[in-house]
């Protein structure tokens, strides 16, 4: 279940698999909704539930455009959930996107303000910059997670390191959300550029 519920919040950088069966629960939901979904019983197979502070309808967080919610408005939704859970070992994830508008110093009061309301572990999306997320993770009182995108592809927004790298700098989980995604989208190009040349083009029964 979600490694272990991020292992007990204490995350892994390293893990590929770290977020695998991550609920992601948008910033649209209310409070209300909220209870409902954690009281009524946690959905089987899951192990964590993360919430983002971005404005509904959302964006991809490495996208300029974005804006996020009021933090106060974004703690009453971690408190809900908190206040919801019955299962201790449930982690609730919370994210904040505020590097990109707002600055790395309000991601880091932000996701304080998050940690304090109850989150067991914290995510920051679209670090610009090795130096920031040092500094997101040395000033933060939960395990951090950052986004890695593919882990192979380089992007203008955070930069792409190994997760010994992130390790070193005190990141405590990984996300490679876009992973199986593309290589499954690869797989499909691949599929139709041999079904074109082989059985279109030359009618063959491959």
């Amino acid at each position: 279940a979600a490694v272990g519920a991020l292992a007990k919040h204490g995350a892994h950088a390293g893990s590929a698999s770290a977020l695998m069966g991550l609920f992601q629960f948008s910033v649209g939901a209310t409070s209300g909704l909220l209870v409902g979904l954690l009281t009524d019983g946690t959905p089987r197979g899951m192990a964590a539930l993360m919430f983002e502070d971005q404005v509904w309808p959302k964006r991809c967080g490495h996208m300029k455009g974005k804006s996020c919610i009021p933090a106060e408005e974004m703690v009453q939704k971690v408190k809900a959930a908190v206040d919801a859970r019955r299962d201790n070992d449930f982690c609730i994830v919370s994210r904040t996107d505020a590097a990109g508008p707002h600055g790395v110093d309000e991601a880091i009061r932000r996701l304080n303000m998050y940690a304090e309301a109850g989150a067991d572990v914290l995510y920051a999306d679209a670090l610009l910059s090795k130096e920031d997320i040092a500094k997101v993770a040395k000033n933060v009182p939960k395990k951090l997670i950052v986004n890695m995108g593919l882990g192979m592809r380089s992007r203008a927004t955070t930069p792409l390191m190994s997760p010994k790298e992130l390790q070193d700098l005190g990141v405590g989980g990984v996300s490679y959300p876009r992973l199986f995604s593309t290589a499954a989208l690869k797989g499909m190009m691949n599929a139709m550029a041999v079904f074109k040349e082989e059985v279109v083009k030359h009618n063959r029964v491959i």
